[in-house]
């Protein structure tokens, strides 16, 4: 490692350098899932699943096909990977950086040595790769990139949104200030900070905060933990980096061996004698910056040769990688549950689904969804959320539409154009007004007309279809008391109706609804 003098500026330089570019690309994460709107949708504002090589892979696996927006996005990261390592990882990962700014510094010889032994990202990549290659997606849920934008989306959007609409709230009280909080409530709302609809609430909430919490919680073995032992993109991008040219250099003859590089490094393993001769270093320069003797640099490596790893994929972790993978998805299929699809469970319109006197055929749907939440977020009406198991655990956390939480809206298709994949497609708004999504059915023992005897005709008033798909029908009738009342009686046209839901979610009648939607049949 000795010779010529280092290619780069060295010191806290490049320890700058990459804390700026965490910080841009993390905000440019945050910015792009928060952002968007049903008036914002297609690229860039989904860039960022766009240029996920691990997603990329699995979804052209499980699809059969090569999507082209996923391709070249992905095709960037990995040349880049290929030429300089893992800076992805050290550099741009917004999961990353948030793990590493919540990373207490722990001495290397605090950690515990099985921590460096445990390769959990490669079976998890294995895990995920074997079961896309069958057409499932299920598996990408813990993909970081997914699990990045989902945490925005879910926990941080409805956050700021609640904050500022407190904050707002607040300020209206002064008259002389409600002016200004009116325009800022405009400005807010067009920035995607508030949104146009209803606040944002999702299910499962607690859930995605206590799975983002155990991440972060791993820091407490060891720094960045989740990104070194159990990332399955990192692992990946481990494999492709070995070949990189770009590697941390050791000056034999200037080292002290005081050890301070080790302590700051998050790959070194405990019986290790030098930094940055492995492939799952992410050329942070954390150790350039600390070493006091300028002993430690970037160097080019010419010509490229295989750089040690901590891990060795070698055939026996693979068949044991394939063989996890098989023994899920038998699990899976083995499921009673999963063999029973929820009549409540409906697709925003446009999902890749085909229905038939069988039942409901989502294998196109589901070897398409990524699971990222953007579909979720785009929604104007807060509509569609994430599913548990009710259509089966291969649907885990795909967008089904809750009509009693907010509506298809009828004057927009945002969700088809903010997808990602093409699970949902990209439908005209002409289009997407004639996709029935679900049929209601009116429940007659909890309609007020037909069980109370009293006038309401909110379903019909709220319906949007132009020829209505519910009519009103005027009948004379006694009540139990005795008492001869003319009501108008709602009525669903089956054939008319789209399933929007929204006659479901305006019903006045409290908890379950007098009038459901439920998912489209055929005999």
């Amino acid at each position: 490692m000795t010779g010529k003098k280092p290619s780069f500026p060295r010191k806290s330089i490049w320890r700058t350098a990459r804390r700026v570019s965490q910080i841009l690309f993390f905000l440019l994460a945050v910015a792009l899932a928060v952002g968007i709107s049903r008036y914002r949708t297609g690229m860039p504002w989904n860039a960022l699943i766009g240029f996920d090589p691990l997603a990329a892979l699995s979804v052209s696996l499980a699809a059969r096909k090569i999507l082209p927006g996923f391709f070249w996005g992905a095709l960037v990261i990995l040349l880049l990977s290929a030429v300089l390592g893992r800076v992805f990882c050290g550099w741009m990962c917004p999961l990353g950086a948030l793990l590493e700014w919540t990373s207490p510094r722990i001495p290397r010889k605090e950690r515990p040595g099985w921590s460096y032994r445990l390769y959990l990202g490669l079976g998890l990549l294995l895990l995920i790769l074997g079961i896309a290659a069958t057409g499932h997606l299920w598996a990408v849920v813990v993909d970081p990139i997914t699990v990045a934008t989902r945490s925005v989306i879910t926990l941080l959007h409805p956050a700021i949104g609640l904050g500022l609409q407190s904050f707002g709230d607040l300020l209206y009280r002064a008259p002389f200030l409600r002016e200004l909080v009116t325009r800022l409530d405009a400005f807010w709302r067009e920035m995607g900070l508030l949104p146009m609809g209803p606040l944002r609430a999702y299910r499962y909430v607690l859930a995605f905060l206590l799975f983002l919490g155990g991440i972060v919680a791993l820091n407490r073995i060891a720094p960045r933990f989740w990104c070194r032992a159990v990332c399955p993109l990192g692992s990946m991008l481990s494999l492709v980096g070995r070949f990189s040219p770009l590697t941390v250099a050791v000056d034999e003859e200037a080292c002290t061996r005081c050890g301070l590089c080790a302590d700051v490094c998050a790959i070194l393993p405990e019986d290790a004698e030098r930094v940055g001769e492995y492939a799952e270093c992410w050329r942070c320069g954390d150790c350039i910056a600390v070493c006091p003797v300028n002993a430690v640099s970037y160097r080019w490596k010419l010509p490229p040769s295989l750089q040690p790893a901590t891990f060795d994929p070698s055939r026996r972790s693979l068949l044991g990688g394939l063989l996890g993978a098989a023994g899920a998805l038998a699990l899976l299929r083995a499921e009673a549950l999963g063999k029973l699809y929820s009549p409540h469970v409906i697709r925003p319109p446009g999902a890749r689904i085909r229905v038939s006197p069988q039942g409901l055929d989502e294998s196109e749907f589901l070897s398409r969804c990524v699971r990222c939440g953007l579909c979720w977020k785009v929604c104007p009406t807060n509509a569609l959320h994430p599913a548990g198991i009710e259509a089966g655990p291969e649907s885990f956390l795909t967008p089904v539409l809750v009509p009693r939480l907010g509506y298809c809206d009828y004057s927009c298709a945002a969700c088809g154009e903010i997808c990602p994949t093409g699970a949902i497609e990209r439908l005209t708004l002409e289009e997407k007004r004639r996709r029935v999504i679900g049929v209601a059915y009116i429940d007659e023992k909890r309609c007020i007309p037909y069980s109370r005897y009293r006038p309401c005709t909110v379903c019909e008033e709220m319906c949007p279809v132009p020829e209505k798909a519910i009519t009103l029908i005027e009948r004379e009738i006694t009540t139990p008391m005795g008492e001869k009342v003319t009501l108008l009686f709602p009525k669903v046209l089956h054939d008319a109706c789209i399933g929007c839901g929204i006659c479901e979610n305006k019903c006045p009648v409290p908890d379950e609804a007098a009038i459901r939607v439920y998912a489209p049949f055929a005999l």
